[in-house]
């Protein structure tokens, strides 16, 4: 729940038509909030996980919340280009950055015989937000008359998202929390056969192993962010899909 909340940032093609609307940009400006927490969330991230050990769960993941809920609240309040880029593109990318590694640490840690699968259903929360929040927001800013739901427009859906987040989060993150020290479950054995060779030797940054990974990650992680912040305008420009198709696009 906790990433689905955070996964919201893969909607800004949802937010960003209205955005441009209210703030008369210039086209292509208004990628900028989206470009700006991208950038903050993915430099804060490894930051946040140098103090996983050091402070609780339930700290990190309330910080992250609280600035998630903000940053979308002082969103709301944007009179300018720039005043969206900071609320937005810096206070929540603060938020998610700190909140997002949180839930995958702790998955990890309480299932070490299934660590791949919890952390992959874990973040699969993450990737499949839009999914629930794209439309979810799309008939709160334009209305729904079949749910008889009225149009709240962009300023008061960022304010609603704000503080759905920010209870929802704090909600999820009073229950977190680390397995206790050399904790195993009771049918967890490790065997030679099971466990993966590696170089304890060798500092992370040092291995061929991890500039490989981080590369392949960027390079399918550039690609799969930059269709995501356009894919509402290429429907609508492109393939002439209707307001409410894009909303699941």
């Amino acid at each position: 729940m906790v990433l689905l909340c955070l996964g919201t940032v893969y909607s800004w093609s949802i937010f960003s038509g209205p955005f441009e609307a209210e703030l008369n940009s210039r086209p292509g400006t208004i990628l900028l909030p989206f470009l700006v927490l991208g950038v903050t969330f993915t430099l804060v991230m490894p930051i946040s996980g140098l103090y996983m050990n050091r402070c609780s769960p339930r700290i990190l993941t309330s910080l992250g919340g609280i600035l998630v809920g903000l940053g979308y609240l002082l969103a709301s309040q944007a009179s300018s280009l720039l005043w969206l880029v900071l609320s937005y593109g810096v206070v929540a990318g603060l938020g998610v950055g700190m909140a997002y590694g949180v839930p995958l640490a702790v998955a990890a840690r309480w299932f070490p015989d299934r660590k791949g699968l919890a952390v992959g259903l874990t973040v699969v929360g993450f990737g499949l937000s839009p999914l629930v929040t794209a439309p979810l927001a799309f008939n709160l800013i334009n209305g729904n008359p079949v749910w008889n739901l009225p149009a709240l427009g962009i300023r008061q859906t960022f304010v609603l998202l704000g503080i759905v987040f920010t209870v929802l989060i704090l909600a999820i993150a009073s229950v977190l929390r680390m397995p206790p020290p050399r904790w195993t479950p009771s049918n967890f054995a490790q065997t030679l056969n099971q466990s993966v060779e590696t170089d304890a030797s060798l500092p992370m940054m040092q291995t061929q192993t991890f500039y490989g990974l981080m590369f392949c990650y960027t390079v399918g992680t550039f690609v799969g962010l930059t269709a995501i912040a356009t894919t509402a305008q290429v429907g609508s420009e492109l393939v002439n899909l209707e307001a409410e198709e894009l909303a699941l696009t």
